[in-house]
């Protein structure tokens, strides 16, 4: 599913009862040249402590319609996350 350049991202994810550090949360598109984009995180829930998930709206910034990695990086010694991103515009 292709996201629009400059829309709205969500991103759920189970933290297995780690507390993460919402204060050092980093969400980015990486481009295929290497160059990072970072997104501006709207809003952050944690839901039900620390048994539940953590869903997070990040604003993709507007760029070119291609293909990205998303990098999820949850602080705390977290291992960061990668997923690929199709953005259209």
């Amino acid at each position: 599913v292709p996201f629009d350049s400059g829309g709205l991202l969500v991103i759920g994810a189970w933290m297995n009862g780690l507390e993460p550090n919402i204060e050092a949360l980093a969400v980015q598109l990486k481009t295929v040249e290497g160059g990072t984009l970072a997104l501006s995180l709207e809003e952050v829930h944690w839901l039900g402590g620390i048994d539940g998930p953590l869903l997070v709206n990040a604003r993709i910034p507007e760029v070119d319609t291609g293909d990205y990695r998303l990098r999820v990086d949850f602080g705390n010694g977290f291992e960061a996350t990668f997923a690929p991103v199709k953005v259209a515009h």
